[in-house]
């Protein structure tokens, strides 16, 4: 996926073999400036954790990070979509009925300048059902929907505050802790879904790295106290 055409709205592909069409045969393995695939599985990946401590204070956090891996988002494939497809039945179907606000950056008119094609007909038939133009600007499987999935989270973090000794003597308590814990707290992304560590199929090793509306992880927090008698 190259852009938008500024006079015609429709999506621009790359011609790979250079032949004045652009159908199956330039489909290739998409890859960065560099010749790397551009695929699931991350350069690197990792953790780094630390605790500090002041006192009674203490803080403790886990950063998670990822990069260089990408994921399919099939969920923007499918709420990008705008106009409507024929369906062999008989019947027009509409084709993102309810879309993202995106869209209202979609081309218009002649001059636009925005990487989100125009909203048109998937087929325009004639009146004996023959196809007489053809526009599939959001039906290619094109880098359009390849994003980088690259993150930094901060995965775990924890605030504690023990009871000073002091205080303890007067409630006969030997320990007492108060804590707030987060988890998935932050994540820093330039990817457009819900999560950058989604995958709607699980650990296949068939279509890894797909987003088709998976969930994402649960943002939680938990507060506390511990106490030992």
């Amino acid at each position: 996926f190259e852009g938008v055409d500024p006079e015609t709205g429709n999506s621009i592909f790359t011609d790979i073999n250079g032949d004045g069409n652009i159908n199956t045969d330039d489909a290739v393995i998409p890859t960065d400036e560099n010749g790397k695939e551009l695929n699931v599985w991350p350069d690197y990946y990792g953790g780094l954790t630390n605790t500090f401590r002041y006192k009674g204070l203490s803080l403790s956090v886990f950063l998670q990070f990822s990069k260089g891996n990408y994921l399919w988002n099939h969920g923007r494939y499918a709420a990008e979509q705008v106009g409507w497809s024929f369906d062999f039945g008989g019947f027009y179907l509409p084709y993102g009925n309810n879309t993202l606000r995106v869209e209202n950056n979609r081309w218009r008119q002649p001059g636009d300048v925005t990487d989100i094609p125009r909203a048109g007909l998937g087929y325009i038939f004639d009146e004996n059902g023959n196809i007489i133009e053809e526009y599939q600007n959001w039906e290619e499987n094109s880098t359009q929907w390849l994003e980088d999935a690259s993150y930094l989270r901060i995965k775990n973090v924890e605030l504690a505050y023990q009871i000073p000794t002091k205080i303890l003597d007067r409630i006969k308590l030997q320990s007492a802790t108060v804590y707030l814990r987060g988890q998935n707290v932050h994540t820093w992304t330039k990817y457009l879904g819900v999560d950058p560590e989604v995958s709607s199929n699980g650990e296949s090793v068939l279509t890894p790295g797909e987003d088709y509306g998976g969930l994402g992880q649960a943002k939680t927090y938990v507060a506390g106290i511990k106490l030992g008698f």
